[in-house]
């Protein structure tokens, strides 16, 4: 299984020498300055490899974000050029141009789908009071089709017991159904969960948003239910104004352990 992470890369500086032989004597370019770079986005479907005048120095994938409080280009000439290539064709999907002469190189905030490049991830705009929802699942390409359900666990506490946490039933309210892996589902309506007679009179209720294998009661992880759990927001009774969600949910391996991480609203993202 790949493990996927989510990237926060630190630059350390680039080029700082250029060596090479010259009559069997070691020739080193000097760095003519240091300039801070910064780039942030968000990249998905496909690595990017990120190049600077023709070598590659690093992989990207997921959420980017390197300050420039601490990333650098080292120039040993008047100008660089940073190319991002797909990792599976070598197809350079973006290409600028940094000019000593700047005092910052920044890089605009970007999405890659996959495909190509895009400036921005496009989301429907809320309206009224409605929730919607869309979900990517980053699983290995042979993995089962998800559904996502929310669990309304009724629950109460009764200290008399040695655990003291009695669970009384679970509501299941289906949110999408049949996702594939590496695409986005459609977005969903997320309606606010409904008032359920308590079977107990100290009862409570509170809802989880998990995920199960496609058209099974089985969670999807082979796990706990805490393990198939995705953070999103729901809507409640008090909810006034609408939200999309667009939830990114990655797979890790720790071990022989599999986990569900990062997990990312690319509306909070690309919102502000």
């Amino acid at each position: 299984m790949k493990k996927r992470l989510n990237i926060f890369y630190l630059i350390i500086p680039l080029f700082l020498f250029t060596a090479c032989a010259k009559e069997g004597e070691l020739v080193v370019k000097p760095v003519l300055e240091f300039k801070p770079l910064s780039m942030d986005g968000f990249i998905l479907g496909d690595a990017l490899e990120q190049y600077f005048d023709g070598v590659k120095v690093r992989e990207l994938y997921g959420s980017v974000s390197l300050s420039n409080e601490v990333s650098k280009i080292a120039f040993e000439k008047n100008e660089v050029t940073m190319e991002l290539r797909r990792k599976s064709n070598g197809e350079t999907v973006y290409q600028q141009k940094f000019n000593i002469s700047n005092d910052t190189s920044k890089v605009a905030r970007f999405y890659f789908d996959g495909t190509k490049m895009n400036n921005t991830y496009t989301y429907p705009a809320p309206s009224g009071s409605t929730y919607l929802a869309n979900f990517y699942f980053d699983f290995p390409k042979d993995a089962a089709a998800v559904d996502v359900v929310i669990e309304l666990v009724e629950y109460y506490f009764d200290e008399s017991l040695a655990n003291p946490l009695v669970l009384v039933d679970t509501t299941f309210i289906p949110l999408a159904t049949n996702v594939k892996q590496g695409k986005w589902s459609d977005y969903v309506e997320i309606k606010q969960i409904p008032e359920l007679p308590r079977h107990h009179p100290a009862s409570e209720f509170q809802p989880f948003v998990r995920i199960r294998k496609a058209g099974s009661t089985a969670y999807y992880l082979p796990a706990r239910g805490e393990d198939n759990e995705i953070t999103m927001e729901l809507p409640n009774a008090w909810t006034t104004e609408g939200k999309v969600q667009s939830i990114f949910v990655g797979w890790m391996t720790r071990g022989a352990a599999i986990q569900l991480g990062p997990q990312q609203n690319l509306v909070d993202i690309f919102s502000h």
